[in-house]
């Protein structure tokens, strides 16, 4: 049996305590400096309020609310202006259907005009919203009035079917002319705001009825006094 000298087995050993006993005390002091950080986290009084000045100042450095487009307006505008270069009783069909939800049959009785009359206006406002030269939107805007119709037909609706599954373009163009349908309540709530297109076919005449019989009953008076 061969003896082992313990000399240099006890310089490993103590070594391997002292790296112990430093490994300790560092974890002590870590776990010391966590609970110090936490605990300061809890105790330390908050930040205090910015003076009067320091928060003019903040308020200066970021804007106080962000600018809106002004596109959406300038759009708005235009398809009013557009839908008011409208005749009157274009106007007056238009607005029964956006603003009341009246159906074309509902809106054709009380008017007291044809069905194919009342679909030609309502196509009439909804084209003042396609853009320019687009026969596309053209197309579809028209697909859209008709299917409104009492009068479409089921080949009609197989044949709008086929024209949407011809191309994916016509798809897109029909459901542009939903947005711009959508698009135009804004407008017609400010055109129809007094609520006149609700007074009837023969109130939209009245104003020239009355200035033509005023100037009736003053060409008789003007002739009885000659007399």
């Amino acid at each position: 049996m061969k003896i082992v000298d313990g000399g240099d087995d006890s310089k490993s050993v103590s070594g391997r305590e002292c790296s112990l006993q430093n490994f300790a005390e560092s974890a002590l002091e870590n776990q010391s400096r966590f609970a110090y950080s936490g605990f300061a986290s809890r105790t330390m009084p908050p930040f205090p309020p910015l003076s009067s000045k320091e928060l003019t100042m903040s308020r200066l450095l970021l804007p106080l609310e962000h600018p809106k487009p002004s596109t959406g307006h300038a759009a708005e505008d235009a398809l009013l202006h557009g839908l008011k270069r409208l005749p009157r009783s274009v106007q007056q069909v238009f607005l029964l259907n956006r603003l009341d939800q009246l159906d074309f049959a509902t809106i054709a009785s009380r008017l007291d005009r044809p069905l194919l009359s009342v679909a030609r206006n309502m196509n009439q406002a909804l084209q003042t919203a396609r853009p320019a030269g687009d026969a596309l939107a053209s197309v579809a805007g028209q697909w859209y009035v008709r299917l409104q119709s009492p009068d479409a037909t089921a080949c009609e609706r197989i044949d709008f079917r086929r024209w949407l599954d011809a191309d994916p373009a016509h798809l897109q163009a029909f459901h542009d002319t939903e947005l711009r349908w959508r698009s135009l309540l804004a407008p017609a709530r400010e055109l129809g705001q007094d609520g006149w297109y609700r007074q009837g076919r023969a109130a939209l005449s009245l104003g020239g009825c009355s200035i033509a019989v005023g100037l009736g009953v003053a060409a008789l008076l003007l002739m009885g006094y000659w007399a």
